[in-house]
Order: C-alpha cells, then structure tokens, then sequence
C-alpha cells in the first residue's frame, strides 16, 4: 500500500464486524479505507445437542451481514440480534444433526456439528367435556410414549390420566427425560360444570 508522503495509518475496526481495518489519512486530507474481509468464524453454539425449536446463538468472528445459517443443509430461516461476533435462530423443527454454516457476503465459514434431538409427537386429550356436579371425568390421550419419553399435564402431573371433577382446561405434553425436549402443547381441553338440577317439592 503506497499513499505518498506524510500518510498516517490507523487500525481500527471500523464497520464493527470483529475484523481490524486500515485507515490512512494523506496529507491532502483524503482518507484510505482497507478493509479485512476475512470469512466468517464459528467458534461455539450456546446449545449442542439442541432440540428442534431451540434457541441457540452462535459465537464467532465476521458475521457482519450474515445472510443464512445452515444445519445439514437446511436453512434456519430468520436470523436475530446479528452482529460482528453474535448470531441467534431458533432450530427448525424439521432439523435433523450434521453440520452448522454461516454464510455472509465474505463467504462460508467452517461447519461445526451440531446434534438435534427431535421433539415427541404433540398429544391430543380426549374426555367428556361437561360433568354434573359431585359428578368427575377422567381425561385420556391417544398419544403412546416413545422411549424415555413421559406424560407432563398442565398440572405437572405425569400419570396418563388425569381424573377432574371441577370447571377446569387442561393441556398435555410429551417430555423426554433424557434429551429434555418437550413436543408441543396438545388442544386445551375445556371441563364445564353443569348446576344441580333443584329437587322437586311435593305438596
């Protein structure tokens, strides 16, 4: 790099991607902006394994710009809080594990593995949706558990049935105790209780 006489550099990081930059002013007053484009680094994931609809962020270097995040080859769709060294996305639910890739206008970072943990199948309750009071229902599901897998109720209760003789709404998950991940809330199921009927008087 030539400027002539009575340059003046400076090193900097000037767009804020986590990269220093050349500066260098020349004695005319006309400023020389070099740029490092170096590629995008990814150096740790907040979450690895991660079930599927995580939020996981990405910690590296050049992510300034950064335009996709890959895992095995499926896009993660939106990208939030992007910065110079910060990418967040959430896992997609149809993710499966390979590797992770950053991709910004300076090119393609390194891949890092990444595990995904798929969620269990999302449950359905069924039951009598109206009691009589004094009266109860035992709400059901059809869902069958997978391996390490257990019923989680709204309630926090694990059985897999739940018995309720009041006005109540309940929602079931399925959780695996291993992994932690946890399918989607089943429909809320919605108890009603019906006013005692007055006993007749005889006269």
């Amino acid at each position: 790099i030539n400027v002539g006489a009575d340059s003046s550099p400076t090193i900097t990081d000037l767009d804020g991607d986590g990269l220093l930059d050349l500066i260098v002013g020349e004695y005319d007053g006309n400023l020389n902006h070099y740029e490092q484009n170096d590629l995008p680094i990814i150096s740790t994931l907040s979450e690895n394994p991660a079930c599927q609809n995580a939020t996981v962020s990405i910690t590296g270097t050049g992510f300034t710009g950064a335009t996709s995040v890959t895992i095995n080859g499926t896009s993660v769709g939106a990208l939030s809080a992007v910065t110079a060294t910060n990418i967040t996305f959430t896992v997609p639910t149809n993710a499966t594990s390979g590797n992770v890739v950053v991709t910004t206008p300076s090119g393609t970072s390194n891949a890092v593995v990444m595990t995904i943990n798929a969620l269990p199948a999302t449950p359905t309750i069924t039951g009598a949706t109206s009691i009589c009071q004094g009266g109860n229902t035992t709400l059901t599901t059809t869902a069958t558990l997978g391996t390490n897998e257990a019923y989680l109720w709204s309630d926090n209760s694990t059985n897999s049935t739940l018995t309720v003789s009041t006005a109540c709404t309940f929602s079931l998950r399925i959780i695996n105790t291993v992994t932690g991940c946890t399918s989607a809330a089943s429909n809320a199921f919605v108890v009603t209780l019906n006013s005692s009927i007055v006993a007749p008087t005889l006269t």
